[in-house]
């Protein structure tokens, strides 16, 4: 068998290496002799160090390869009309190739097409790709038809873990290059995000524990004497009680600010629901919390032996808080456990998945975090893309220099883009976003708050919503005192 990886091949080291998934394919590269390269540093210029260094495969987070698919459909909309119509054919013919499951370089009478097409698109990133690998539980599914298509590459997408070393599933390169394997007959609207993310890694065991009857998010659990003596109430405890209380949940936070992992909460999520609302229509794969054991798991938090027991069960099993089920591609991922929010109906909506979907289908978006309360309308913290807003402005005949003026117009137009893409995609009413407020950037350091985001540019929800909670309380009391109204203008660049 053909080693993945050999002395011919070059990779490009962009994401930092704090993500133990890029440090782990640095090692990968070193062990195989393929060359390494690093980014000079400007994220916006990483095009160009794709074209000087030509790269064999490209290995990142989903945002780049997001941005790089928007970069090209902004190229597209400045082409002549001819060339655009004969564009849209080529990509057709090829991208119903794929899903009937032929290979991408047939067939062969259309080869000519394909080079006229998509070879600029290719050359543009060096010409010699192999393959792309993708770590995202949520990846969306134009995205990758469009870098399985332009590219004539096969897209692995795979799901990692901080504390299992990196990479837990991965697809294997025969099932990432058959389009009809992940999507079916559905169109990339019809299904806008594939969580399927393959089989475990050797050096991995998996297994799914079922949720409790009624419940997603287990409450804390106590031990044998604690369960028959009750705890006290915070009125009633004593004082060294209470400060070992206030330190247990520093130390839970502590944890959540040490890697992905976030805090538990006692909210309460119905399953059932859960597993008839995101599992495959007439499947009868079950639902539970993914849990790893094997040679990749982490020995533990340095210096944190306490923090180390609450990541490992009695029997050796590493809890990782998501939330998956097994299907006939392999594992798929719906989200994890705190991650869920109880929407407007009683409904369950995966935030993740939502954040996916708009982050990359609303063209004035550049990063999206969707919350509600309990039971109520869902609210977004948006930070937009500036050149799109500028298009915008521009194309409404709007001065630029007065954007700030146009900020209730900006973001009716953003709410509109939202309920599009919404209808487009066939979202539940329950999955729409209802209000916004706009900031610059969901990741910068403000005030007290300076991890909205981890350095591998996952979002804090714990952070995010402590950061924005009057904002939101706002916009969800202006919805309650006049329902009928046009939504607030929340727009400030906080």
């Amino acid at each position: 068998m053909k080693p993945l990886l050999d002395e011919q091949d070059v990779h490009l080291s962009y994401v930092p290496l704090a993500h133990i998934f890029e440090r782990s394919i640095a090692l990968l590269c070193l062990a195989s002799g393929a060359a390494l390269g690093f980014q000079h540093g400007t994220q916006t210029a990483l095009l160009d160090d794709v074209r000087v260094l030509k790269p064999t495969f490209l290995v990142g987070l989903p945002g780049a390869f997001r941005q790089l698919h928007r970069q090209y459909s902004t190229v597209q909309q400045q082409w002549g009309l001819p060339y655009r119509k004969l564009f849209a054919l080529a990509w057709r013919r090829k991208l119903a190739a794929l899903r009937r499951g032929e290979q991408q370089s047939q067939p062969r009478r259309e080869k000519w097409l394909d080079w006229l097409m998509f070879g600029s698109i290719a050359k543009s990133l060096g010409g010699r790709l192999r393959f792309l690998l993708v770590c995202d539980r949520d990846f969306d599914t134009q995205v990758r038809e469009f870098l399985q298509v332009a590219l004539d590459v096969s897209v692995l997408v795979a799901f990692g873990f901080p504390e299992a070393g990196g990479l837990v599933t991965i697809q294997s390169p025969s099932a990432s290059g058959d389009v009809s394997s992940t999507l079916g007959d559905a169109s990339s609207d019809e299904q806008p995000v594939t969580n399927c993310t393959g089989f475990p890694m050797p050096c991995h065991e998996l297994k799914l524990v079922p949720l409790r009857q009624g419940k997603l998010r287990e409450r804390r659990s106590r031990t044998a004497e604690d369960a028959e003596t009750p705890r006290p109430a915070l009125s009633e405890a004593p004082p060294a009680q209470l400060s070992e209380r206030r330190a247990s949940s520093a130390e839970l936070s502590e944890r959540a600010e040490m890697s992905e992992i976030e805090v538990e909460s006692d909210d309460e999520c119905d399953g059932d629901l859960l597993h008839r609302r995101f599992a495959p229509a007439g499947g009868t794969e079950q639902c539970g919390e993914l849990l790893i054991r094997g040679a990749n798991t982490f020995e533990g938090y340095h210096g944190k032996a306490h923090l180390t027991a609450q990541a490992y069960d009695a029997a050796g099993w590493l809890k990782t808080g998501y939330i998956c089920f097994w299907g006939p591609q392999g594992l798929n991922v719906l989200g994890k456990r705190n991650a869920f929010l109880h929407a407007a109906g009683g409904k369950y909506v995966s935030a993740q998945r939502l954040e996916a979907i708009y982050a990359h289908r609303c063209p004035m978006i550049h990063q999206i975090w969707c919350h509600c309360e309990a039971e109520a309308p869902l609210l977004a913290v948006v930070a937009l893309d500036r050149e799109a807003v500028f298009r915008w402005l521009q194309a409404q005949r709007l001065d630029l220099r007065r954007a700030a003026e146009h900020s209730h117009l900006i973001q009716q137009a953003v709410l509109k883009q939202l309920h599009s893409v919404a209808v487009r995609c066939k979202l539940q009413p329950h999955e729409y976003i209802h209000d916004l407020h706009i900031v610059k950037s969901l990741g910068q350091a403000d005030d007290d708050y300076t991890h909205l985001a981890t350095p591998t540019f996952v979002l804090r929800r714990a952070h995010l919503k402590r950061r924005y909670e009057q904002q939101l309380r706002r916009l969800h009391g202006s919805r309650e005192s006049s329902r009928d109204a046009t939504p607030s203008n929340s727009m400030r660049l906080s």
